[in-house]
């Protein structure tokens, strides 16, 4: 796990040196909320470092809905880290 979520993260770094495949990324960064773990603390674990690695390149003037929509639908996280960085990523969104 740990070496999945520091991949998570190195893709927010990939997306703000690589603006055109920014799209790509937070698609698949979007996608980890589907993904197999082995518990559900795994998953929002993953879904925590996913938001952070969007926070890294999405611009907050124009985040695009599926993304805003992905970390809305997590501001109720079970997992409160998880959900403060949903939190605070919408809150610099002005959303």
């Amino acid at each position: 796990m740990i070496t999945a979520n520091n991949a998570i993260l190195a893709l927010g770094k990939i997306g703000r040196a690589i603006p055109d495949k920014r799209g790509l990324i937070a698609s698949q960064l979007i996608a980890v909320e589907d993904c197999s773990f082995p518990t559900a603390e795994c998953r929002n674990i993953s879904i925590g470092k996913a938001i952070l690695a969007l926070k890294m390149f999405v611009d907050p003037g124009n985040a695009g809905a599926s993304v805003v929509e992905f970390v809305r639908r997590q501001t109720g996280n079970p997992r409160a880290a998880t959900a403060r960085k949903a939190k605070a990523f919408l809150r610099k969104l002005s959303v």
